[in-house]
């Protein structure tokens, strides 16, 4: 592990191109929210003299990727911040108290939202848990699960329109992102293990996520610790796309006006950029578009953990994002994203609100 850290930032060439990108530097202009200074915090940690604003630097970082994106060296500093992060748990430096009480929910209630299990949207009546024994299974996410309940409707909506089969689990767990992006790797692979055990026990064969966070935690981080992960991984705007291809007919309509957001996990790592705008102009649904957008779209501030350790940060960020949509509402692929983008507009007073995209080519 340190001979990966090491030999990545060894290559770093000094040239600043990835601090204006930098979600965490734009908002608070110090260098130890910038990637060059996760570096040279990587670099302390290594030598064991880092202090604690270097370790709070490394917990700072979004895991965005658009540091990435724009290095001429190619270097992978949101995967050396979470193995950097892993080194702390290790020394017993993390969990920090938020950290701990998402941990233990995730471990002991299965979500990452510190709720009860009969809180989730899935234990009301008018979402039954189907009864045919479907092999693709509609996995909603901890954000949806407790807090989304229009996203799911119309998701739900939407799929049945389409004549997509699929089964909900009232139980369905937590893919355990949070866990990996946080370093705690042995945690992560209990939880890996424990929702893979249960997914052959039920012949799962395809997977249809709200979320791109827990795309990305099924489809990399999932095979990154297991070894291989033999499931297939669709994001619902996936298969909508599909489907509108194919001729299927969906309608929708509104009077708002929107413009596109891009969740970080869906273009920068899944590369998921084509559907949502084929959807939304075969739906003659009007949008427009952020000045920099698909593999440099703007992260929306609350993943990689920061919400959990530095709410303040994540809508300080959450707020910029907000302040260039100017007059229009968001359009997104994210949950995560939502919730973070509508919090930060009540927060700072900004009128414009967060749509997941199901609400929106679903009818409103």
């Amino acid at each position: 592990m340190n001979k990966k850290i090491e030999e990545q930032i060894s290559r770093c060439i000094r040239c600043e191109a990835c601090m204006d990108v930098c979600p965490s530097y734009s908002v608070r202009n110090e260098y130890i929210y910038s990637p060059l200074g996760r570096i040279e915090a990587l670099e302390a940690l290594l030598r064991n003299q880092a202090t604690e604003k270097e370790e709070e630097s490394l917990l700072t970082c979004n895991i965005c990727g658009r540091c990435t994106q724009v290095c001429p060296e190619d270097i992978q500093i949101g995967d050396l911040v979470i193995l950097g992060r892993n080194i702390l748990y290790t020394k017993k430096i993390i969990p920090k108290p938020r950290h701990e009480k998402i941990i233990e929910s995730i471990l002991n209630k299965g979500n990452a939202v510190t709720r009860e299990s009969n809180e989730r949207i899935t234990y009301k009546k008018y979402i039954k848990e189907t009864k045919r024994e479907s092999d693709t299974l509609f996995f909603l996410g901890c954000i949806s699960s407790f807090f989304q309940e229009n996203t799911v409707k119309a998701a739900i909506s939407v799929l049945e329109k389409l004549e997509i089969e699929f089964r909900l689990l009232k139980d369905e767990g937590c893919c355990g992102i949070f866990l990996y992006d946080g370093g705690y790797f042995d945690k992560a692979e209990s939880v890996f293990k424990k929702n893979i055990e249960r997914f052959t026990r039920l012949g799962i064969k395809k997977i249809i996520v709200l979320c791109p966070s827990c795309y990305k935690c099924f489809s990399i981080y999932y095979p990154r610790i297991l070894g291989r992960f033999d499931i297939q991984i669709y994001h619902f705007v996936e298969l909508v796309a599909q489907e509108l291809e194919k001729g299927k007919k969906l309608t929708a309509g509104s009077d708002m006006d929107f413009i596109l957001h891009e969740p970080c996990k869906m273009t920068r790592s899944a590369h998921i950029t084509n559907e949502p705008r084929n959807i939304l102009n075969s739906l003659g649904i009007r949008f427009k578009e952020f000045e920099e957008n698909r593999e440099m779209c703007f992260c929306c501030g609350a993943g990689g953990g920061v919400r959990a350790y530095d709410m303040n940060l994540a809508l300080e960020i959450g707020a910029s994002v907000l302040r260039k949509a100017g007059s229009n509402n968001i359009i997104t692929m994210c949950p995560f994203c939502i919730m973070n983008f509508n919090h930060s507009a009540k927060k700072y007073g900004i009128k414009t609100k967060a749509f997941h995209i199901a609400e929106i080519i679903q009818g409103g």
